[in-house]
């Protein structure tokens, strides 16, 4: 695996990889000490900073109150417009600090799109002196979904509650879902959320983990919420809408949702947890209950080892586009120098078991420096490489996962036309179709038909895309392109 860092003196938080293969990563950029603004900046696909990007490859945005912003996500839209979230600072003085909300969409050229909010920014207040934007989802209808944090304990910013957040495309507050837009959830203990699903009848699963005990933050269960489009929980999913997960560890943080072909729900925990194992796969039914018929009652530790490290530091998982994953993660040295971590990677497969065709041992480690290399964000690269990111640099590992016509498992009694194909797509089998997704070259699953033997593609861009097709007995992977 090749490696190709790229120097930056500002702050990195998230990553994105374009449409047209260039990179974008949101964080913050350092306009004179201790303030920043929050940044958006734009790489070339060779590394370069893209000079047609904002001003010099930079997008940096001030939230209005010139005391220290940051963005903590960003996704790009169908129309490549860029939306990023983060916090600003209302409060003047550097050791005085009351964050509010921000938001912003920009153009594809990193000029600030006007008819956005308040041209082009959405600051708000939660009602605490930290509230803090931390993921962005968007629906099919285009509303965007906000996973965002809440001041729980005075001046303990690590103790915050998560609250779901839904805007309307132009970046109104929707009234629409849950209490006048802002789902709070349970407020009884300390939660991080992290990954969302919408599934096709328009309802989301929506994951994290709670904490217990305001003395340590370490203590906690993982848990996934059922609600419907309007944010109201779906009884019948859990407990009144609700599954909590306790994983036999002091800290248990989920990383990714995956709804099977099947409907059921696997959850992969690669995080930072203080028990005896880092990394578990549970697989529910689709009411919340445990799958039993999944390896350990629903319960599973997969292989993560990686040789000569300790078990993995944080973390997030990559869903390929064959539905195999790719942990993401840092891990410090069994034999310590100086305290050092590593980037880290384990392939497993969809069932949890590892995935040892990943780089022939399952699992790659890489030392950059003697230093610490902790991952921040990742994402899949075009030509099957891995972007990684941490606070300062941006690093392209080369060849993690190609997926070639090749690989892909061959049906001939399934073949799809027209390809190239315009406007629909049609299947041609006489077995039963559970599921089709349409992936595009970065991993990404884009759309996703139950049930058919057709489906639209005529708003797709024009590209390369692959078509993963969940039958009865099997997963067949077919590449389309769209004309």
């Amino acid at each position: 695996m090749a490696f190709t860092p790229s120097e930056s003196t500002d702050r990195f938080e998230d990553i994105e990889v374009s449409y047209n293969g260039k990179i974008l990563i949101a964080g913050e950029q350092l306009q004179s000490t201790p303030y920043y603004n929050g940044m958006v900046k734009r790489y070339l696909p060779n590394g370069s900073v893209d000079l047609n990007f904002g001003t010099s490859g930079v997008a940096s945005i001030d939230g209005g109150f010139s005391q220290g912003d940051i963005f903590h996500a960003l996704k790009e839209l169908p129309d490549h417009k860029i939306l990023a979230v983060g916090k600003t600072d209302t409060a003047a003085g550097m050791f005085n600090y009351n964050y509010n909300l921000f938001m912003v969409r920009l153009n594809e050229d990193g000029t600030l799109d006007t008819t956005f909010g308040n041209n082009g920014k959405v600051v708000m207040n939660l009602g605490t002196n930290y509230d803090n934007g931390e993921k962005i989802f968007t629906d099919s209808a285009g509303r965007i979904v906000i996973f965002a944090d809440k001041d729980a304990v005075s001046e303990a910013y690590q103790y915050t509650r998560g609250v779901v957040m839904r805007f309307l495309p132009n970046g109104i507050l929707d009234t629409t879902f849950a209490q006048s837009g802002i789902l709070e959830i349970n407020p009884t203990y300390y939660s991080k959320l992290n990954d969302l699903v919408f599934l096709n009848d328009g309802s989301m699963l929506i994951g994290g983990s709670y904490g217990y005990d305001s003395n340590d933050t370490y203590n906690r269960d993982m848990f996934i919420y059922k609600v419907d489009e309007n944010g109201n929980f779906v009884n019948s999913f859990g407990t009144n809408g609700v599954k909590i997960l306790d994983m036999e560890n002091s800290g248990d943080f989920l990383s990714k949702i995956d709804v099977l072909p099947d409907g059921k729900i696997q959850l992969i925990s690669a995080a930072l947890s203080f028990g005896p194992k880092s990394t578990y796969i549970s697989r529910l039914n689709p009411d919340g209950s445990y799958d039993t018929t999944y390896k350990n009652s629903g319960k599973y530790v997969p292989n993560t080892n990686i040789p000569n490290h300790n078990k993995l530091w944080g973390g997030n998982v990559l869903i390929l586009p064959d539905g195999n994953y790719l942990l993401c993660s840092s891990s410090q040295w069994t034999v310590v120098q100086n305290g050092n971590y590593d980037f880290v990677m384990v392939g497993l497969l969809q069932n949890g078991e590892r995935n040892n065709a990943f780089n022939n041992t399952g699992s790659y480690a890489r030392e950059i420096s003697n230093a610490h290399e902790y991952l921040y964000s990742q994402h899949l690269a075009p030509d099957g490489g891995v972007y990684f990111i941490d606070q300062y640099r941006l690093y392209k590992f080369t060849n993690t996962y190609t997926l070639r016509l090749s690989e892909a498992v061959s049906n001939k009694n399934l073949t799809i036309y027209p390809n190239p194909a315009q406007n629909v797509i049609h299947l041609n089998t006489n077995e039963r179709v559970l599921e089709i997704q349409i992936i595009n070259i970065n991993g990404q699953t884009i759309r996703t038909v139950k049930d058919s033997k057709q489906l639209e593609v005529r708003d797709l861009p024009s590209g390369n895309y692959f078509l993963k097709i969940s039958l009865e007995k099997e997963i067949v992977t077919l590449k389309f392109i769209k004309q």
